[in-house]
């Protein structure tokens, strides 16, 4: 497995088949256009100019669309466990946690849209016993249209690419 792991970031690149995320985004676009979703804009970001639009994937709310006669969900959480399993031969403590994904999140965000303040994803409530992030990015950008993932501390910008899968701890750190 082509993977890059440095400071607890895991970058796994074309986890899945060609044509998967471009079938994500035709399914969020379709769900978009009959009324599904939520908008928001990030409060207190100085930078967010427009609205980000999120749906979580979830089949018994929404009709999404199969990808080679294969649930999306499936296809989903069969990668993320893959690229799981292959992180946690780096960690070994998590292969004795109890970590589970419980559902898909696709979001899509406008040119200079995002949440541009530096946050953890593991605080109090419903996250608090977050241990793991995942990111799959959908398309690619070019340097000209902007956009990453940012670790503060760890100094490193990640820049979306298509059907690359990015596996970072959720605590503070990251």
């Amino acid at each position: 497995m082509n993977v890059d792991v440095k400071d607890f970031i895991a970058i796994y690149p074309n986890v899945y088949q060609n044509g998967y995320c471009r079938h994500l985004i035709s399914e969020f676009e379709k769900l978009v256009s009959m009324g599904a979703g939520t908008t928001r804009k990030v409060e207190g970001s100085p930078r967010h100019h427009k609205d980000d639009i999120s749906i979580l994937f979830n089949l018994k709310q929404h009709c999404v669309g199969l990808f080679n006669d294969m649930g999306v969900e499936d296809i989903f959480f069969d990668g993320l466990q893959s690229c799981y399993d292959h992180y946690s031969e780096y960690f070994s403590v998590l292969k004795d946690c109890d970590v589970r994904a419980t559902y898909m999140k696709v979001q899509k965000t406008p040119p200079m849209g995002g949440y541009h303040l530096i946050h953890t994803e593991k605080h109090k409530g419903i996250n608090a016993n977050r241990t793991i992030v995942y990111v799959l990015y959908l398309n690619s950008l070019n340097a000209a249209e902007g956009g990453e993932t940012e670790f503060l501390y760890q100094k490193r910008r990640i820049k979306p690419v298509e059907n690359t899968l990015v596996l970072f701890p959720a605590g503070y750190t990251h």
